[in-house]
């Protein structure tokens, strides 16, 4: 009986062990995400964050991710602007992109943060004929607005629920 409770209890401690998730900590701006071992990580131009989800087979030719970048807020947005705004974005993204659908907009709170979110698909002008969904969050914090977002293909949500998750950990210091 022993055995068994232990061979249980080992199991637990290492399935435990692998799920563990890698904090990411960008100083200047001051945030930290968390995200899973096998998720990558990329910096990109400007400081800009990339988590892409893991490769599931040669013929996987598209990586669920999410960035995160910022710029210094120099106009000094507030969330509650942002939502009043949303159509002008809306009409951005629309020339931006092919088959652009607005999904929804609202405030909501992640970590006590009053985060604006945009959730839309759209496909790429560069010829990807997938459907992208994306879910963007605007965040301000000190002198900073921030952009989060999560981008897969459309009708698919795999990755969904981490990948929200993984969002969801996003904490400004």
């Amino acid at each position: 009986m022993r055995f068994i409770l232990f061979s249980i209890l080992f199991l637990a401690v290492n399935v435990c062990v692998a799920q563990m998730k890698t904090t990411y900590e960008n100083k200047s701006p001051n945030y930290t995400i968390k995200f899973p071992d096998d998720w990558k990580q990329e910096i990109k131009e400007g400081g800009r964050l990339y988590l892409m989800s893991p490769v599931e087979s040669d013929e996987d030719n598209f990586m669920e991710n999410i960035n995160i970048g910022y710029q210094l807020n120099k106009g000094n947005t507030k969330i509650a602007e942002l939502d009043k705004q949303y159509e002008s974005m809306v009409e951005y993204f629309s020339a931006t992109f092919d088959d652009f659908k607005l999904i929804s907009h609202k405030i909501i709170k992640v970590n006590n943060e009053n985060i604006f979110e945009l959730v839309y698909e759209a496909k790429l002008k560069t010829g990807n004929a997938s459907l992208l969904h994306f879910t963007q969050w605007f965040s301000v914090k000190k002198d900073y607005l921030f952009t989060t977002t999560l981008t897969e293909v459309a009708g698919t949500d795999k990755w969904h629920m981490k990948a929200m998750e993984i969002m969801n950990s996003l904490k400004f210091n």
